[in-house]
């Protein structure tokens, strides 16, 4: 387990400020289209480059809750352009 400025670094002490942040930076690089696993396929990717990560197995707790995060975006978002999409109908 590699060890950071703040102990142990690994998936299991991220808190979920940090969590949303991966998430976050998925979606803003590479959209909010993808399917539960093109998603972890990209977070396995992130993890490779994450001192600590890189060995490390996620567990399937953590997965979940990654793949919640990133839903709820992605549900948030789609809720979001409707509205846009009926006021924009409604004005016309």
């Amino acid at each position: 387990m590699e060890k950071g400025c703040y102990g142990e670094i690994s998936t299991q002490t991220l808190s979920l400020e940090q969590k949303n942040t991966l998430v976050h930076a998925i979606a803003e690089d590479s959209g909010l289209g993808f399917g539960y696993y093109g998603f972890f396929e990209i977070l396995l990717v992130i993890f490779e480059d994450i001192p600590g990560f890189e060995t490390e197995q996620p567990v399937v707790s953590f997965l979940a809750e990654m793949w919640q995060i990133y839903e709820g975006m992605t549900n948030s978002s789609m809720n979001s352009m409707r509205v846009r999409i009926l006021f924009f109908c409604m004005r016309g």
